[in-house]
């Protein structure tokens, strides 16, 4: 089975674990950046930016099996 992820063609694990790793971890961050926007100093805040730092952690973690992954499509082919 194939999908099609912003016009590429890739197979069902592909487009899996695009969606439920890296979407799902770039939304969090997104709204985390906006609660963010007015939020006081203080523990709520705090707790805030460690979650953000966490989710950036383990974006640049997920490059190592992106390359992986999407290995066998980046492959030039006569």
């Amino acid at each position: 089975m194939e999908i099609t992820l912003n016009g590429y063609v890739f197979d069902k694990e592909i487009a899996e674990y695009v969606d439920k790793t890296i979407w799902h971890l770039a939304i969090e961050l997104e709204c985390l950046d906006s609660e963010l926007e007015g939020m006081p100093v203080g523990k709520e805040r705090s707790k805030n930016v460690k979650r953000k730092v966490e989710i950036k952690k383990q974006l640049y973690e997920e490059l190592k099996t992106l390359e992986n992954k999407f290995a066998k499509y980046l492959q030039l082919q006569h």
